[in-house]
């Protein structure tokens, strides 16, 4: 076996076999004899001082690592959906089951089953007809992590939604405007689209608010982000994007901007239909 492959035994001792701090500790010694106990003294401070960095150092770390856990990607997996659920294990928010939808592993059957019974997904028209985002769904409606953000076209998972526009798959950033009441949202969608969602208020100022016009859809362009097309939400269309864009507040990535509070009140005027 060649030097560069591994052996999977963990690698012999080599040299003299003794740590070097065992010869500072020497060291130390011999200059407390020459110049007295002073040295000793300040050497322990040093020591000290050094001990109480790293040991934050590490607490701040390991706390940094528990608050960003990595999700793994299992958009290539072969195992099957069940074994992707035991994996996976419980949600990080509630501890409640998790549901995976996997290309190619997970049916439409599954798919309809888990949205008549998960909180959030009983009255979502394509979850209830067996398309869903890959990614995993707590039962519970708190949290989705979608895990796949490149194009989908097999079946199962329908990339366009009941309404025509683009599946939302990341909310990228949400705020309200300078007018005070009207809100922008930017969503990366399934097919790897940046799609802009424009809320216009009713009122004269932001204390005289009577309600929102129907909303804008638009699909910006990749290099200039400009609208390329537009199109108006009715009602039902701007409920239903409404209800995709809801699991989305939980997501692992970041709402820049606004963030996920100006996300989340975008989203109930969605679905209050534009009444305030």
């Amino acid at each position: 076996m060649s030097g560069d492959q591994p052996s999977g035994k963990a690698p012999e001792r080599t040299g003299i076999g003794v740590h070097f701090m065992y010869f500072v500790y020497a060291g130390v010694a011999v200059l407390c004899y020459v110049f007295g106990w002073v040295v000793l003294a300040v050497f322990l401070c040093l020591m000290t001082l050094a001990w109480l960095f790293a040991y934050f150092d590490d607490k701040k770390q390991g706390s940094t690592e528990r608050g960003n856990p990595t999700v793994p990607d299992r958009s290539h997996s072969a195992v099957s959906g069940n074994s992707l659920i035991d994996l996976n294990g419980k949600c990080p928010v509630c501890s409640g089951k998790l549901f995976v939808v996997e290309v190619g592993v997970t049916t439409k059957t599954q798919i309809m089953a888990f949205a008549q019974n998960a909180k959030g997904w009983q009255e979502n028209p394509q979850a209830l007809a067996g398309h869903m985002p890959p990614g995993i769904y707590c039962r519970k409606g708190c949290c989705a992590i979608h895990t796949t953000p490149a194009p989908v076209q097999a079946d199962p998972i329908k990339v366009e939604g009941p309404f025509g526009f683009p599946v939302p798959e990341r909310i990228k950033w949400a705020d309200i405007m300078r007018d005070g009441g009207s809100y922008a949202l930017v969503y990366d969608s399934a097919n790897n689209e940046s799609v802009k969602v424009l809320l216009k208020v009713i009122g004269t100022d932001k204390l005289r608010r009577t309600g929102y016009r129907n909303p804008q859809l638009a699909i910006l362009d990749p290099l200039t982000l400009e609208p390329q097309k537009t199109q108006e939400l009715d009602w039902d269309e701007a409920a239903g994007l409404g209800k995709l864009l809801t699991p989305l507040l939980c997501s692992e990535y970041e709402i820049e901007f606004g963030g996920t509070s100006r996300a989340s009140e975008m989203i109930r005027y969605l679905s209050r239909r534009g009444k305030l």
